[in-house]
């Protein structure tokens, strides 16, 4: 689970440690974001952090499972992001 963490900070969209006994972990969102695409990322991550709040805040982080699921689904949803990038870009 350790190298899946280091594969999500490395890739520069989330960056996660780990807080409360190893437990959760402390996400923050690096990149900035426009309101529709905070929207879709609010969306995708509501199931993951929903028992830690009601609406994540990006900027000052926020707590997830610390799980390989979740890291997942933050790896997924960081290649997402990064698509969504590259086409902006390409425009």
């Amino acid at each position: 689970m350790e190298s899946q963490l280091q594969v999500l900070n490395n890739k520069g969209v989330f960056s996660a440690e780990l807080a409360v006994l190893n437990m959760r972990l402390n996400v923050k969102l690096l990149r900035h974001a426009s309101p529709k695409n905070i929207s879709l990322i609010s969306k995708r991550l509501l199931r993951i952090t929903s028992p830690f709040g009601i609406s994540p805040k990006f900027r000052e982080g926020f707590y997830v499972a610390n799980d390989s699921v979740n890291i997942a689904m933050l790896n997924d949803l960081s290649d997402e992001l990064e698509a969504m990038a590259q086409r902006e870009v390409l425009k």
